[in-house]
């Protein structure tokens, strides 16, 4: 029983892995695209304070949040005006990417890097929430 959970876990981080990788090799050819399709990388998170490096992908369907960070669509791009929209998972049965969010703390800073250049974000609010609590998603308007 516990092979199993453990075998989801390495197969989830392989995957992400992956994508982090193809990613980078697609921003060291600047190949800057202005729309992109459900699944596709977008960009590379990173909060060094808790040592998070990740992908995120264009989506939130739950084929996707197995394995990645996902960029809410039709939220703001990263860079652009508004808020840009990222969800992700802290779980023990797929990947672990947010697990050690929890940990951030007022002022770190967030790195999104893309195509289009690295924008930083500082951290200005945190709080636990619930998975039910849908009062957190972006509003579409």
């Amino acid at each position: 029983m516990i092979i199993i959970p453990q075998g989801l876990r390495y197969y989830s981080k392989y995957v992400e892995n992956n994508s982090i990788d193809k990613f980078k090799q697609e921003i060291k050819q600047a190949e800057v695209k202005q729309t992109y399709e459900p699944g596709e990388e977008i960009a590379i998170m990173r909060v060094n304070s808790v040592g998070l490096e990740t992908v995120i992908v264009e989506g939130t369907d739950n084929k996707y949040l197995k394995y990645y960070a996902c960029h809410f669509e039709g939220t703001a791009m990263p860079g652009e005006e508004g808020n840009f929209s990222v969800a992700g998972h802290s779980s023990y049965l797929y990947n672990q990417v947010f697990n050690e969010l929890h940990k951030v703390k007022i002022n770190d800073e967030i790195e999104i890097e893309t195509t289009k250049g690295i924008f930083k974000y500082k951290i200005t609010e945190k709080f636990d929430t619930e998975a039910e609590n849908t009062s957190v998603y972006p509003r579409y308007e």
